[in-house]
């Protein structure tokens, strides 16, 4: 995976999916994100998170927390 210079470029789309499946990222801590944005989940299922947060642009502080 190319480096993302988050001063630059923020990920979106097929970029961001790609990094958040990243084996290093588990489901709580993807709902732990979303929860920060006042998104609720029952679920720490991939399927589920990953999409919501695929579908909404990061901040820089966001995607420092998933790196």
């Amino acid at each position: 995976m190319e480096q993302i210079n988050p001063k630059t470029h923020l990920p979106y789309g097929v970029s961001l999916r790609e990094l958040l499946q990243h084996p290093s990222l588990t489901g709580a801590s993807l709902k732990s994100l979303l929860q920060q944005r006042g998104v609720f989940t029952e679920s720490n299922d991939d399927d589920i998170n990953i999409p919501l947060l695929t579908t909404t642009l990061l901040s820089p502080d966001e995607f420092e927390f998933i790196r």
